[in-house]
């Protein structure tokens, strides 16, 4: 099964080991997030080292873990559906994971 995971979901398990990390580690699904996504995450780094407490470097090593599974998309492949995007959802920072999910 194909999944879009959203940004929200991939910092939940950042921050704690609980359900979105847990889910995210589980092989039986194929999951994908747009580039987006680590623009967003990088935009939020300095709050989420000093919510978990971390160094910079443990921080790095866990990104590298939890996207393990996680295919990242680029723009080029999900931008063509942006415009059917924007009529199914009102969440302008929405418009890509839905864009991605309708590139599949």
């Amino acid at each position: 099964m194909k999944i879009v995971v959203d940004t929200n979901r991939v910092i939940a398990s950042l921050v704690r080991d609980g359900p979105s990390r847990k889910i995210l580690f589980n092989k039986k699904f194929e999951f994908f997030c747009p580039d987006y996504s680590l623009v967003e995450i990088e935009k939020h780094k300095n709050e989420i080292l000093e919510k978990i407490n971390v160094s910079e470097e443990e921080f790095n090593i866990l990104m590298a873990l939890v996207f393990e599974n996680i295919i990242i998309i680029p723009k080029e492949i999900y931008e063509p559906h942006f415009k059917k995007a924007s009529w199914l959802i009102n969440d302008v920072g929405d418009v890509s994971f839905i864009a991605l999910y309708l590139s599949f």
